[in-house]
């Protein structure tokens, strides 16, 4: 892992990203989320220089959704308690909410 300081008070997006490209070597494809737009110049100005370089773009998505897959037992015990708690705190909120509403009460959002 490499940590590179940039400063783009003072330094141009094409410096920044040349610095960046300078840490690699024989870079030959970078993955980007494809069907996303451009968030801002620097992610422009970063794509444009690794196609420059001979480098390729390639989705992410893709290898993502695969990764993504497979649960470890300790993400189904998560999602397992995360399911718990949502069940438990709507439960008590949807509760809440018909109370008020049967009871034809005027309450404030803060308070429920």
């Amino acid at each position: 892992m490499v940590i590179l300081e940039q400063n783009p008070k003072s330094e141009t997006m094409q410096q920044i990203a040349d610095k960046v490209l300078a840490e690699t070597s024989n870079l030959k494809s970078v993955s980007v989320f494809l069907k996303d737009k451009e968030d801002g110049d620097l992610t422009k100005t970063m794509i444009n220089s690794v196609l420059s370089k001979g480098a390729k773009i390639v989705e992410l998505k893709e290898f993502l959704d695969r990764v993504n897959l497979i649960k470890t037992d300790s993400e189904v015990k998560n999602l397992g308690l995360a399911g718990k708690f949502t069940e438990f705190a709507f439960g008590k909120i949807v509760q809440e909410i018909e109370e008020i509403i049967e009871g034809n009460k005027q309450v404030k959002h803060s308070a429920i």
